[in-house]
């Protein structure tokens, strides 16, 4: 598994370079640290993560769930 920047308008050319490794089978993105809770929805990663098909690539998700806006923790 690697990491590029799928939303990037740059991710095709990124991804053309990262295919010719033999050992790259996928990427993985770590959505829980970005800041836009609609990330996923965004035209941008979405056009990036429907490429990898193209190259025979996976995206390998990692998510954990948010509490809601405003929701405290237990002390």
């Amino acid at each position: 598994m690697g990491w590029a920047p799928v939303a990037s308008p740059e991710f095709p050319a990124v991804i053309e370079r990262l295919q010719e490794s033999e050992k790259l089978k996928g990427l993985r993105h770590v959505i829980q640290d970005e800041p836009d809770d609609d990330f996923m929805q965004r035209p941008d990663f979405n056009a990036g993560v429907a490429l990898l098909k193209q190259f025979g690539l996976v995206y390998d998700i990692l998510i954990f769930e948010r509490p809601p806006s405003g929701s405290h923790s237990p002390s």
